[in-house]
């Protein structure tokens, strides 16, 4: 049988021995990725969010440069000495009550921001107070918390909040919790897995197909086997002389549903993907036969200009007499 991708992003190598291994395109957290006709995000840690932020920071190059983020619904800017900045370049500052005696301590998930660097409190004494400037660590913090999502430039990336599972009991299980079309790198190369497993084992009447995942987005594939008859060989002498190289080699392969890998053809289940990965194994069927005839075409046209060569040598001895 032939090895088949399921569709998947990456690149396939038949081995040529029964063997094949099949390579997805890379995934990062934030990366889109189809897995048997759906579509996911790879979701991301709180490690993935700062290195984002930070590579964003490091590309800056002089201390008014800044670049801009978004975190859920808020947009703010980074410039390269440190300050944080609103969408519209005001700097910002961890919001302190009205009534503080001191600055509000920063908390990632109750702080609120402002433009007011400093204030004067109701507290005794009306006291000037100096608010705390917003830092990149602050935003760091922001970005952190399990489901934010966090964009610079292009890259897009979700934390993650996986503490159940989809019984609902307490576990991680690689996918997330309010929306299942988020999940981990890991979780994708699973599921890859089973749609190479479940492509692979179309025609294989023997059983012999698996797929192995070796857990870095790579996979080992034994393809299907099926038993079929031999091949029917001959050859056919068409020289005029005992020449070994005078002869035709004629091989018909076996055309039932088994030898072209397509016996006990499925096409339905409740994904509809059956069908779909059926495709690809009446492609290859057709691909034989084609193949098949095109080689019997050859020795047809070899025949028939055998038999041409005849024609003429009778035609040119009868015409001598």
């Amino acid at each position: 049988m032939n090895a088949h991708d399921a569709g998947l992003a990456g690149k396939l190598v038949d081995n040529g021995d029964g063997t094949a291994a099949f390579t997805m395109d890379s995934l990062k957290a934030g990366d889109k990725v189809s897995i048997g006709g759906k579509n996911y995000t790879i979701g991301g840690t709180d490690t993935d969010v700062t290195a984002l932020i930070d590579a964003a920071n490091a590309a800056l190059k002089n201390n008014t440069d800044k670049f801009s983020l978004k975190i859920g619904d808020n947009e703010f800017q980074v410039v390269r000495d440190g300050k944080i900045l609103d969408k519209d370049g005001n700097q910002l500052y961890v919001a302190s009550a009205a009534n503080a005696a001191t600055p509000a301590t920063f908390d990632a998930k109750t702080s609120t921001f402002t433009t007011t660097a400093s204030f004067t409190s109701t507290a005794a004494n009306t006291p000037k107070i100096d608010n705390a400037a917003l830092t990149v660590d602050n935003l760091k913090a922001i970005a952190s918390l399990s489901g934010k999502t966090t964009t610079v430039g292009a890259d897009t990336v979700t934390v993650m909040t996986d503490a159940k599972n989809a019984d609902g009991t307490q576990g991680t299980d690689g996918i997330d919790d309010t929306d299942a079309s988020i999940i981990t790198k890991e979780n994708a190369y699973k599921l890859a897995a089973n749609e190479l497993a479940a492509a692979n084992k179309i025609g294989d009447t023997e059983g012999a197909s698996s797929v192995t995942n070796n857990n870095d987005g790579t996979f080992s594939i034994k393809v299907g086997q099926a038993k079929v008859a031999n091949a029917l060989s001959f050859s056919l002498h068409v020289g005029a002389d005992a020449d070994m190289t005078n002869k035709i080699e004629v091989d018909i392969e076996s055309m039932d549903s088994a030898s072209l890998g397509i016996k006990g053809l499925n096409v339905k289940d409740k994904t509809g993907n059956a069908a779909t990965y059926a495709i690809d194994a009446i492609a290859d069927a057709v691909a034989k036969v084609s193949e098949q005839r095109s080689a019997l075409g050859a020795v047809q046209n070899r025949l028939e200009h055998t038999i041409a060569n005849v024609d003429n040598v009778v035609e040119n001895t009868t015409s001598a007499e």
